[in-house]
Order: structure tokens, then sequence, then C-alpha cells
């Protein structure tokens, strides 16, 4: 029982470590969902290009055989 009492000890002379530590995490968690945030908009913007293409390859295809009719 010692033993655990004296790590809880260490760790809370250490107050502002642990502080800083946890600031550091939630910066990083920060930038992880910006980043995500911004590669999420980016593929929303890709797939919104592959589908109006497709749409308009779609389009073209249907045209030319109305066409030999």
């Amino acid at each position: 029982m010692n033993i655990g009492s004296d790590k809880l000890l260490f760790r809370n002379t250490n107050v502002e470590d642990v502080l800083n530590a946890r600031k550091l995490e939630r910066d990083s968690l920060r930038d992880e969902s910006q980043r995500k945030k911004e590669q999420d908009k980016l593929q929303r913007e890709r797939d919104k290009l592959a589908k109006q293409e497709r749409k308009e390859k779609e389009k073209k295809r249907t045209q030319k055989g109305e066409r030999k009719r």
C-alpha cells in the first residue's frame, strides 16, 4: 500500500508537468481534429466532382444513343 501512495505522491508533486502534458494532449487532439475536418472537406469535394463527371458521361452516352435512332 505504501508503494502505491508513493507513486501517487510522486505524480502530484509534478502538477505543472501534468498540466502541461494535458495541454499538449488537448492541443494535439485539436490539431488532429482540424486535419481530419480538412481532409473530409477535400474528400467531399472530390466525391462531388466525381459524381458530376459520372453524370456528364451518362448524359453524353444517352445523347449518343438518341442520335443513332
